[in-house]
């Protein structure tokens, strides 16, 4: 890997643990960030994002169990199906769907 500083141009080459966060995925970096930037308030993310309360807990315990290194569980999931359902992003056949696919 080369790390180069955009300021001074200075190059490093070698191999690096990236930090865990860097590690997470673009959307998922970016909800931490909104979360933070909201102060820690999962009310004002929700708002943000135009999704539930719950929706966005949910999403915040999946980067918790991911950050931790253990998988969300199935009910998390489940959940975020149904929030998706009741807003209309997503149809009630293809969540049907989903939640087949579930693994407990």
């Amino acid at each position: 890997m080369r790390l180069r500083c955009s300021a001074c141009a200075t190059q490093i080459d070698g191999t690096f643990a990236l930090p865990e966060i860097l590690r997470l995925e673009p959307k998922e970096q970016r909800l931490l960030l909104d979360f933070v930037l909201a102060s820690g308030s999962l009310k004002k993310v929700a708002a943000q994002y135009g999704l539930s309360y719950p929706t966005i807990r949910n999403r915040l315990d999946d980067l918790i169990a991911k950050l931790q290194g253990t998988k969300a569980p199935a009910e998390s999931d489940r959940m975020a199906i149904l929030d998706a359902i009741a807003a209309g992003s997503l149809s009630v056949a293809e969540g049907a769907k989903r939640l087949r696919e579930i693994k407990d």
